[in-house]
């Protein structure tokens, strides 16, 4: 029974997920070419910013 919980429960959280990049990807649909080239360059810049502290965390571990 406990098993079969789980599952529902996973279950539950995947279709939220899929929820979630469905109305997402609506709204990108629904943007205009100079929106989603402003969405990219943040993006671009957020992955950047991850990288650098990631980069800066392990050469603060050593």
């Amino acid at each position: 029974m406990a098993e079969l919980k789980a599952i529902m429960v996973q279950w539950a959280e995947d279709k939220c997920i899929e929820q979630f990049l469905s109305e997402a990807e609506k709204d990108v649909a629904s943007l205009d070419e100079r929106q989603k080239v402003n969405i990219m360059e943040r993006q671009t810049l957020r992955y950047t910013v991850q990288s650098l502290v990631i980069i800066f965390n392990i050469f603060v571990e050593r």
